[in-house]
């Protein structure tokens, strides 16, 4: 491998927008999210390890910002700008369904990634295909036109399957399509630590969208401590998401506020969301089937909901439920007194049957827990209030998004409209 490149202060500009192939299903990122193993970027590291790119701008491109691709191993993204672009912003892309798990440990930290997937508006400004136990931390991640960071592999394991099934190393055996001791030891986006992210203005063109998603992963991916704020387009799906295939997610800390149609939806088993704030999470009139936690598709055995404060501020007329199910005729169906649902905090009642209790006290006392920002600032925590003493975690809002020298970067274009916006809004 190449080893031990460093890129810093550099500019990269007007790559070509990436064409697909004939043959492009063979090159296919779930969903056509982005292509497996080709050059789309203005900067693509393969077969790299120990290499870095720092303080660089990555702008004004047709494709992706920045990829590594396939064997690329302990790798620093830090401190870098990715706006308008037509692609993907970082790209992390392992191989498929098989055995080489050599895509791992690389470092994604306090870059600012705005404006991207303007020519393909399915784009992410991270995606994480195929790759585990990467540090993904203290970015800024603001006007996309879906999901700011997908974390996924291959859903099904069929090699001929249309949603990557066709970059595959091996034939899986039939039968093993949800054999998830199986599954796990060939989907290697898996064990990342996603954290103290900033994210806003997310799903801003396109439907079905999510701040924070995942689908076909690995497992044990935390995603923890980010402060998810001011989502809210008409067709978003909510804050944070687990999708088919995913099992073994945990949401841990994170800070949830003003989302147009949930915080939280939870498919599959085994998923843990734990001291998490959401405050109003229903805000939009297509979100009124919604709420603030959604569980979606089961079996659901092994999931935990727990120490979570969950709030609404504008009264009692727009009091969503704060914990819905949605069954499906063709997923499992949800079964919500497996799921431990303990030591939550609301001011509304529940209206489904849980397992376990839950708290509810007067909006007084969860108001006075926040401090309200107006011009888009971070709201704040009270570190001293009584429900610290009772089983929630403080969470530290200033911790999250870029720190150090990263923090007050000036950026052009930062509160430009996305391209084809207008057809939209």
């Amino acid at each position: 491998m190449v080893e031990n490149l460093h890129f810093k202060g550099l500019v990269f500009t007007h790559g070509q927008r990436y064409t697909w192939a004939k043959d492009h299903l063979k090159k296919n990122v779930q969903h056509e999210w982005d292509r497996y193993d080709v050059s789309n970027a203005l900067v693509r590291l393969r077969s790299a390890k120990n290499c870095s790119v720092v303080n660089c701008t990555f702008e004004n491109s047709g494709a992706v910002g920045l990829r590594m691709d396939l064997s690329a191993q302990n790798n620093r993204v830090e401190g870098n700008v990715f706006q308008r672009l037509g692609g993907t912003g970082i790209f992390l892309c392992g191989y498929g369904i098989g055995y080489k798990d050599q895509n791992y440990g690389n470092h994604i930290l306090n870059n600012h990634i705005h404006h991207i997937g303007e020519a393909y508006w399915h784009s992410s400004a991270i995606l994480v295909f195929q790759s585990g136990r990467n540090h993904i931390a203290h970015n800024l991640i603001h006007h996309t036109p879906y999901n700011g960071i997908t974390v996924t592999g291959p859903r099904d394991l069929a090699a001929g399957f249309i949603e990557s099934g066709k970059t595959s190393l091996i034939e899986a055996p039939k039968g093993k399509n949800k054999d998830w001791d199986f599954r796990f030891k060939v989907l290697h986006a898996k064990e990342n630590i996603i954290e103290y992210n900033e994210l806003y203005n997310i799903v801003m063109l396109l439907g079905d969208g999510n701040a924070i998603y995942t689908s076909g992963a690995g497992e044990k991916n935390q995603y923890r401590y980010n402060y998810i704020h001011d989502c809210e387009a008409k067709h978003i799906s909510s804050a944070m998401r687990t999708d088919a295939y995913a099992r073994d997610q945990y949401f841990i800390g994170n800070i949830i506020y003003n989302v147009g149609a949930g915080a939280l939806a939870l498919k599959d088993a085994g998923h843990k969301a734990t001291g998490n704030f959401m405050i109003d999470c229903i805000n939009n009139e297509h979100a009124q089937k919604r709420s603030f936690i959604t569980l979606r598709g089961g079996p659901n055995d092994n999931t935990e909901i727990k120490n979570n404060v969950i709030y609404n501020t504008k009264g009692k007329e727009h009091d969503p439920s704060f914990i819905a199910v949605r069954q499906s005729r063709v997923l499992a169906k949800v079964t919500p007194e497996v799921v431990d649902f303990d030591g939550n905090i609301t001011s509304e009642s529940a209206t489904v049957d849980i397992k376990n209790s839950y708290r509810v006290v007067e909006k007084e006392s969860i108001h006075s827990l926040f401090q309200f920002l107006e011009g888009g600032e971070k709201i704040s925590i009270n570190e001293k209030h009584s429900l610290f003493q009772q089983g929630v975690d403080y969470v530290d809002i200033n911790k999250m998004g870029p720190q150090g020298a990263h923090k007050n970067k000036v950026v052009t274009m930062v509160d430009a409209p996305m391209v084809g916006q207008e057809k939209f809004h």
